[in-house]
């Protein structure tokens, strides 16, 4: 049985359109698995960098606090905030407030304040503001 040429044509165009069709089904699978796996890269290299960028942050944040916390200590040993804890008279309080002013000025932060041991602010470089810390317990 001999197939006439216009069977012949049918069967090669049906032939050329699935192949057409299994190229386009392997190009789409290719570029899906492509793209899933640039995702994944991608989504690590952001976890890298994020990693990388809490680790500096991290360092950075305990430097700042580690240089805050020196400056603290050099200000509550100071002789002025000391003698105010014991006596606190306006002559103490005078002394205590000009230390505070300093410190405040020199680490260029809002406000330095000085809480006795049950967390009464008995003075603050703020003391003249209307959110000053004087007189405010945060025990």
């Amino acid at each position: 049985m001999a197939m006439s040429d216009r069977e012949y044509e049918v069967r090669l165009r049906n032939i050329v359109f699935i192949l057409s069709l299994l190229a386009l089904i392997s190009a789409a699978v290719g570029a899906y698995a492509y793209l899933s796996l640039l995702k994944k890269s991608v989504l690590a290299e952001a976890h890298r960098n994020i990693s990388s960028n809490v680790t500096i942050i991290n360092d950075m944040f305990s430097a700042l606090l580690t240089e805050n916390i020196k400056a603290a200590k050099v200000l509550a040993g100071t002789d002025a905030l000391k003698s105010l804890l014991v006596s606190r008279s306006s002559m103490t309080l005078s002394a205590a407030n000009r230390m505070l002013d300093l410190f405040t000025q020199s680490l260029q932060v809002n406000a330095c304040y000085l809480m006795d041991r049950n967390g009464l602010t008995v003075a603050a470089s703020n003391r003249d503001t209307p959110g000053s810390f004087v007189g405010k317990n945060y025990g």
